[in-house]
């Protein structure tokens, strides 16, 4: 019910199109490009999603946040910055990808890259900064699988660079 509600509220804020059939790691995908709808202030991504045309998958995802909303949504990516640093998001990109394994789709590949206007204060120039993170799963193993318990689990809006971690093997 909780899908539904979700699915359906995206389907009035974001507008889709079909617009090619492509092909990835010979497979054949349905390319829909999405947009936010003129009235939808909140819905602020846009890009593309690949579906899989036989079995209707997710098989990967591009997108952006909208160049005409970003200024609205600065208070979401910087969460904590130095004091006398003026920081602005240019642009925010991601890509992500799922790979076949079996009758299952598992993650593959996370992109992010952010572009950054950087000013000191006080002073006149700014200049511009590149934030990229990357991952890559290159084995998945799915015998004993268990859920994270609670408390092993990072928090939504966790800062990793202030947090020491443990090494799990």
């Amino acid at each position: 019910n909780m899908f539904l509600k979700c699915s359906f509220k995206l389907s009035i804020v974001y507008k889709y199109q079909m617009t090619d059939i492509v092909s990835i790691n010979d497979r054949d995908a349905y390319l829909i490009e999405f947009k936010p709808q003129p009235y939808a202030t909140e819905a602020v991504f846009e890009g593309k999603i690949y579906i899989d045309i036989r079995d209707l998958a997710i098989i990967g995802v591009e997108f952006q946040v909208n160049p005409k909303k970003i200024n609205n949504s600065q208070g979401q990516y910087i969460v904590k910055k130095k004091r006398g640093i003026n920081l602005k998001i240019s642009s925010i990109v991601y890509k992500v990808s799922y790979r076949r394994i079996g009758d299952k789709y598992y993650l593959n590949y996370v992109n992010g890259d952010l572009n950054l206007r950087v000013r000191k204060a006080g002073k006149l120039f700014s200049f511009t900064s590149d934030v990229s993170f990357e991952m890559t799963v290159n084995e998945v193993d799915t015998n004993n699988v268990e859920k994270f318990k609670r408390k092993e689990a990072a928090r939504l809006h966790t800062i990793f660079f202030n947090v020491i971690f443990a090494y799990d093997d």
